[in-house]
């Protein structure tokens, strides 16, 4: 089954095969405080991948391992896992522990004190949900990587003078959506972009497809009820439908092949879902998720 084929290279350059469609991801699977590992180095990860799925752990010491593993499974090695619950530093902790490929960043991140508790966990970037000076240049002075959310001129205009050039759209869809975001690009065309909010896979490949956008983040790959009833299969599939989603204009496109998309079409049927799980189990790298 070649659409779960995953060639893995755990250093910087590593290529990663999914979905019959060939990736060059820069990962250098050192500690972010370490100066050859730049923040320009992690927002080409971001780049790369394309997708940032945003978690919610609410039990971090059951969820957050296999969780990653099903995300690397799947072909996209980024979590931004949010301090909305409690723990999330443990996650993050966990996570840099038990899976050195993957990518691992501190989301809705409000206060100093948050900064160095993901730091300390190992967490590998940063993003906030609103353009705040004081954490930015805090972020800077700690060297660890921050995105923050961004929704009017202002915003843009007070991450320009930070010298940012990577900026969260948030929350995207609430904000005026492709339309407002297209709008500030005009004056600001500096930026990449990460639209965040109302992302879905209903507008995931218009999103993609604008030329200045450099992922896409949501949490509707791994919705919350998913987690806790630990259906890593259904969330190992709804990571495979984003990548097939996605239009970026610095990506590959990915292959849709008739051994890819054949089983993306009868979903909802029971038997097929089983099937593409046994595939799963049997092929995803030696990985045991369940």
């Amino acid at each position: 089954y070649d659409a779960l084929i995953f060639n893995r290279r755990l250093s910087a350059g590593r290529t990663v095969k999914y979905l019959g469609r060939s990736a060059r991801l820069l990962f250098a699977f050192t500690d972010i405080r370490n100066e050859r590992f730049t923040m320009q180095d992690v927002f080409k990860c971001i780049s790369d991948i394309g997708i940032v799925p945003v978690v919610k752990l609410t039990n971090p010491q059951r969820d957050a391992v296999p969780l990653a593993r099903a995300l690397i499974a799947g072909g996209i090695p980024i979590m931004e896992v949010t301090f909305r619950a409690a723990g999330a530093a443990d996650a993050i902790g966990m996570i840099r522990n038990n899976c050195p490929e993957m990518l691992v960043g501190a989301g809705t991140v409000l206060s100093l004190s948050q900064i160095d508790e993901a730091q300390a966990a190992g967490a590998q970037f940063l993003v906030t949900p609103g353009m705040d000076p004081l954490l930015v240049e805090y972020a800077k002075e700690k060297r660890i990587p921050v995105i923050p959310g961004c929704s009017t001129a202002s915003d843009c205009h007070a991450a320009y003078r930070l010298g940012l050039s990577i900026i969260k759209f948030f929350p995207a869809e609430a904000s005026g959506g492709i339309k407002k975001m297209k709008a500030l690009h005009g004056p600001f065309p500096m930026f990449q972009v990460m639209p965040t909010g109302g992302i879905s896979l209903k507008n995931l490949r218009e999103y993609s497809a604008c030329s200045f956008v450099a992922a896409c983040g949501g949490s509707y790959m791994v919705a919350e009820d998913l987690v806790k009833q630990g259906h890593w299969d259904e969330i190992f599939l709804n990571f495979q439908e984003a990548i097939l989603g996605v239009s970026f204009k610095h990506l590959p496109a990915p292959q849709t092949g008739t051994s890819i998309l054949f089983p993306l079409f009868f979903l909802k049927k029971k038997k097929t879902q089983i099937l593409i799980a046994i595939m799963y189990r049997r092929y995803a790298y030696k990985y045991d998720v369940t």
